[in-house]
């Protein structure tokens, strides 16, 4: 069972995808903005980040390169309504393994984090 950070600051989305990680059989701990994010990084070492991209203050982007300088080896799954490349293309440059379109399709997720898992 994998420790699995549900980054969203929307309430409705990250018990979506909450639950996905649960029905794949790990636990989640979830944070409201990048913020909280870093902070469940340094306290909890998560085996695997699932990252919303457009969030106030603190965005995606800034957590991923955060977590670049910081040298971590956890996996993020960025998951965003923002599709444009130039925006993947970054995330992947920031060191996002993966990218999924919101909404979120279960099965792309379960996969994905699955994937991740089995790398580590």
């Amino acid at each position: 069972m994998a420790n699995i950070l549900v980054v969203d600051d929307s309430a409705p989305s990250r018990t979506i995808v909450t639950e996905i990680v649960k029905k794949c059989g790990h636990e989640s701990v979830e944070a409201a903005n990048g913020r909280e994010a870093l902070l469940a990084v340094a306290e909890r070492e998560p085996d695997c980040i699932v990252l919303d991209l457009l969030m106030p203050e603190v965005d995606g982007f800034d957590v991923l390169r955060e977590l670049q300088e910081q040298n971590s080896n956890v996996p993020v799954i960025v998951i965003s309504a923002d599709m444009r490349e130039v925006s993947q293309k970054r995330c992947q440059d920031l060191g996002a393994a993966e990218f999924i379109n919101k909404p979120v399709d279960n099965r792309d997720l379960e996969q994905s984090i699955s994937r991740l898992l089995l790398r580590a």
